[in-house]
C-alpha cells in the first residue's frame, strides 16, 4: 500500500520476544544473555515459535545442553521458556498495566540499527515472498537490517516441524488480514 519496496517498511516484529527468549535461556543456563543466540520467529502472538534448531550459546547448539546432565536443561524447559516468552506481555500488563518499556527498548534498538547503518540481525516484520513456501505476508524472520531497511532476510536450515509451524504462523497472520481488509 505504501508503494515502497519490500524491506523499506518494517515492523517491530518479534524483536522484543527474541530479547525475552535469550534472557530466559541465559537465566536458565547461567550465562550472560550476550552469549545466547536465538530467535523467536513468525507472528508476534500465539503462533510465534522459537527457532530451536538454530539456537546457540557461545557456539554450542542448545541440544548439547539438553544432552549434558550437568546443565539440568530438559525438553520441558524448552516448552516452558517458549510459553513464558509468549505470555510475557500479558503477565507484565497484569502486573504493571502496560508493556511500554520493553517495546520502547526494542524500537530503540531498531532505530539505532537504522541510523547507524549497523547491519545487525533483527527479527523485524517484513513481507515474505517465496521463502519457506510463504507468500505475500509480513512475518518476523532474522534479517540483516541497516540504513536501507531490511537488506536481507536470512535463510536457515529449519527442521520440517519448524517450517510447518512457521507456515502456520504466516497463515494465522493472513487470516487476520482477510478479516480486516474490507474495513
Amino acid at each position: 500500500m505504501s508503494g515502497l519496496p519490500v524491506g523499506k517498511v518494517i515492523g517491530s516484529g518479534t524483536v522484543l520476544d527474541s530479547i525475552r527468549f535469550r534472557y530466559l535461556l541465559s537465566e536458565k543456563l547461567g550465562v550472560d544473555a550476550k552469549n545466547v543466540h536465538g530467535y523467536i520467529i513468525g507472528e508476534h502472538g500465539d503462533s510465534q515459535l522459537p527457532l530451536w534448531s538454530c539456537t546457540h550459546i557461545a557456539g554450542k547448539n542448545i541440544n548439547d545442553y539438553i544432552n549434558d546432565p550437568k546443565y539440568d536443561f530438559k525438553e520441558e524447559d524448552k516448552i516452558k521458556i517458549a510459553e513464558d516468552v509468549k505470555t510475557a506481555g500479558a503477565t507484565i500488563i497484569k502486573n504493571k498495566g502496560a508493556t511500554y518499556y520493553g517495546i520502547a527498548v526494542s524500537i530503540n534498538t531498531i532505530v539505532e540499527t537504522l541510523l547507524k547503518n549497523q547491519n545487525t540481525i533483527r527479527t523485524v516484520g517484513t513481507v515474505i515472498n517465496g521463502m519457506y513456501g510463504i507468500e505475500d505476508v509480513a512475518i518476523s524472520l532474522p534479517s540483516i537490517v541497516n540504513s536501507e531497511g531490511v537488506q536481507e532476510v536470512l535463510h536457515f536450515n529449519m527442521t520440517p516441524e519448524e517450517e510447518e509451524a512457521l507456515r502456520h504462523s504466516a497463515n494465522q497472520v493472513k487470516a487476520v488480514l482477510n478479516e480486516v481488509k474490507n474495513l
